[in-house]
């Protein structure tokens, strides 16, 4: 059984989580004896493959052409910002999708509703996505689907000596995303100055981009402090001093950041949104009412004052990368010896 792993994201230019997952798999999927390669469009000697994996569901041709040659298809669907619309808001674009299916000569307005019941199986990183999903995709059938979420790589947790990081506090709130509108990371920044609570923002950015020059205006090096874009033992010893975690984000199918986050045992602070409220056995987890700014500026400060602080278990169930390729293993060999192949 031969796998290939395909995305269409660049991680030369955007890069972050999706290339993280896909790393991650490919590495963990190679020491369980998976046969599987990133797929190389130019390379013919791919053709034995049997089962292509894919992180993007803008492949219609490709599931095509992969059932007339007998092989399976699957996908790593996300969600993220379908699933973090209010529910008025997401029967409302199915609706007009589905007056503009009569027109023919249309674009879809829902991404992918012809692909996405075609592929041989399809994953989510949560049931908020899948739910979501089957409201989306009526063909999409739930026995065609599985939820297997993000993780973390031990490998990558106390891996050096403490790394000495001038002038920041002793004890602070660590953020780790890129500096983006999604990630609301300027908003964040600003609730930190208001309320006083030192937050440590790492991740990439784009300098010549609007929003990180909106965001860099609240990095005052007394509440506020970002680092850029920092090394894994960098990275390491910054969360192993933290107090907690905070992701403001406005959608996430699980994001990579806060489940490494979790593996370190810190108290975690994120949005209230539906991406936030779908951790197994979760604990330790505060939410911000992030539209409410007085409100949100005083949920920071008790979250700082008064629940910041390692403790003694992860604030959710958390899985390596190890025991995600397991699942995956196991995802692929009940795929490949099905031998019905779905065609809508």
């Amino acid at each position: 059984m031969k796998v290939l792993l395909y995305d269409t994201t660049l991680s030369f230019i955007t890069p972050g989580g999706k290339t993280t997952h896909a790393i991650k798999l490919h590495q963990e999927l190679k020491k369980i004896g998976v046969d599987i390669e990133f797929a190389q469009w130019w390379n013919k000697e791919q053709s034995d493959f049997d089962i292509i994996h894919t992180l993007a569901h803008q492949i219609e041709p490709i599931v095509d052409f992969s059932h007339k040659k007998g092989k399976k298809v699957i996908l790593t669907q996300i969600m993220d910002i379908e699933s973090n619309k209010p529910l008025r808001k997401q029967y409302k674009e199915i609706f007009f999708s589905k007056i503009q299916a009569f027109f023919p000569f249309t674009m879809e307005k829902i991404q992918g509703i012809r692909a996405i019941p075609k592929f041989d199986h399809v994953v989510y990183m949560n049931e908020s996505d899948r739910k979501t999903a089957l409201r989306y995709y009526n063909k999409l059938n739930i026995n065609k689907t599985s939820i297997i979420p993000h993780a973390f790589d031990p490998v990558d947790m106390y891996i050096g000596e403490d790394i000495k990081i001038n002038n920041i506090p002793e004890k602070y709130i660590l953020s780790c995303a890129n500096i983006d509108w999604r990630k609301q990371s300027h908003l964040l920044a600003r609730f930190a100055r208001k309320a006083k609570v030192p937050i440590v923002f790492i991740g990439n950015s784009n300098k010549e981009d609007e929003y990180y020059k909106l965001f860099i205006k609240e990095i005052d090096n007394k509440y506020t402090f970002y680092l850029g874009f920092v090394d894994l033992k960098t990275k390491d010893s910054l969360e192993r001093k933290a107090a907690g975690f905070a992701l403001l984000s406005l959608a996430e199918s699980g994001c990579i950041a806060v489940y490494e986050a979790a593996a370190y045992k810190l108290p975690l602070f994120l949005s209230n949104l539906p991406w936030a409220k779908h951790y197994d056995s979760a604990t330790n987890i505060s939410y911000c009412d992030f539209k409410n700014e007085s409100k949100a500026i005083n949920e920071l400060s008790l979250f700082f004052h008064l629940k910041a602080g390692l403790k003694e278990s992860t604030p959710f169930e958390v899985k390596t990368w190890n025991e995600i390729a397991h699942m995956y293993k196991d995802l692929y060999k009940t795929i490949y010896n099905n031998n019905s192949v779905l065609y809508l």
